[in-house]
């Protein structure tokens, strides 16, 4: 996904083959919390994969204890109802009591039926990493569990490295994500990344690649199980982000020219990173705060000069961009949407429920959903069929598992 100027300091490591040692759970998953009618649904993730069926995550608070928890929903009417289907032993916890998914457990939702969660249970004095995989194709009605041992995880070149992204293209090929732990948040500069990948469903994993480098974000994208896209963002002087091609499942990478100037660099520093999305020869990048994009018609090959996006984001959860050309983006009480990768934008909708800290996700041009749910509050949820000209609300309700 992210290249302008500087170096990247790579090492490629020794592929190392990773043994599986796990056992297959079927069935609903047990452990968590029982869904109730009455619990209140605090949204802090929606993928909606089609008009009626997706993903959410819900989000609470504990107490006593300060901190949120949280389950895997997932939905078959358009976001009315919503089944508890999180899988055994994986757990959405946030210590600090930000309602984030944090970084040991990462999800990757390939269809409305298809979804992979990679948790990070423990990695050992002489570095061996232990990864949970759990793997569902009815939407989680049942689950396939398995623990992963990756050998000799970083080789010392990430200190505490814990599992940033898990990214699949279909039921046998993924990749897993590793960066350090801390990092910026604990003053320090973060450093490397590692890159895992199955060609078997997870039975098996190899390390493909391996960066030594300062960085604050290296986010991955695969278009095939050949063709993918690297996205580093540098965050040590001189700022730059770095985009990266590899045509071999990420062993090998390209790096791809993009305008560099000091305007762009100050936009895509984040510790999220840019957002990115490929469809065909087209590609779109927005900046992590929502103010720029630039956009490639040729594989990402040659990207536009930066372009601004209407209200200037200061989050990407109000921004989204589907495949090459088309961009929502919700700001100031107001519907933004581009189909033609921001050289324009048109209002789509005004309202009052749109507003700070509103989140929102769309399929295409037309079909999509707002909501804002503070975690300890209801969510209510908004939707559209007409692109953001009318729009039908209701609160989401958690209904008890058969």
């Amino acid at each position: 996904m992210r290249s302008p100027g500087g170096n990247l300091v790579k090492h490629w490591a020794a592929i190392a083959l990773v043994t599986l040692a796990g056992t297959l759970l079927l069935g609903w998953p047990t452990g968590t919390q029982a869904a109730s009618p009455s619990t209140p649904i605090a949204l802090q993730q929606l993928s909606m994969e089609s008009a009626q069926v997706g993903w959410g995550v819900h989000r609470y608070e504990v107490h006593p204890r300060p901190g949120f928890t949280g389950q895997l929903l997932h939905t078959t009417d358009g976001g009315r109802s919503w089944r508890n289907v999180t899988p055994p032993r994986v757990t959405f916890n946030t210590p600090g009591g930000w309602p984030t998914l944090p970084h040991n457990t990462v999800t990757d939702f390939l269809s409305g039926s298809t979804a992979w969660i990679a948790t990070e249970l423990s990695v050992s004095s002489a570095g061996t990493g232990t990864i949970l995989l759990s793997t569902t194709h009815d939407g989680g009605a049942r689950w396939q569990q398995s623990t992963v041992e990756l050998p000799k995880l970083s080789d010392r070149v990430i200190p505490n490295p814990i599992v940033d992204q898990a990214e699949f293209v279909n039921s046998r090929v993924g990749w897993l994500v590793f960066g350090p732990d801390g990092g910026a948040g604990a003053g320090m500069s973060p450093e490397g990344m590692e890159l895992w990948r199955t060609i078997n469903g997870g039975r098996s994993w190899i390390r493909v690649n391996q960066v030594a480098a300062p960085m604050v974000a290296a986010l991955i994208t695969f278009t095939s199980p050949t063709t993918g896209w690297l996205v580093e963002n540098r965050g040590l002087p001189p700022l730059h982000i770095s985009l990266m091609h590899s045509v071999d499942g990420g062993q090998e990478w390209t790096r791809v020219s993009v305008p560099a100037t000091p305007e762009i660099a100050q936009a895509f520093r984040s510790s999220t990173g840019p957002l990115a999305s490929f469809s065909g020869p087209h590609a779109l990048m927005v900046a992590a705060n929502g103010s720029k994009v630039m956009q490639s018609d040729d594989h990402g090959l040659q990207w536009s000069r930066p372009r601004s996006i209407p209200g200037k984001s200061r989050l990407s959860d109000g921004v989204e961009v589907l495949g090459g050309q088309i961009i929502w983006d919700e700001e100031r009480a107001a519907l933004w949407r581009s189909v033609n990768g921001g050289k324009t934008w048109t209002v789509q909708s005004r309202a009052e429920f749109l507003g700070p800290n509103q989140f929102i996700d769309f399929l295409n041009a037309r079909v999509g959903w707002t909501w804002y749910g503070p975690a300890t509050q209801q969510a209510k949820l908004w939707m559209t069929t007409d692109g953001g000209k009318h729009w039908t609300r209701w609160t989401p309700k958690l209904i008890p598992r058969h």
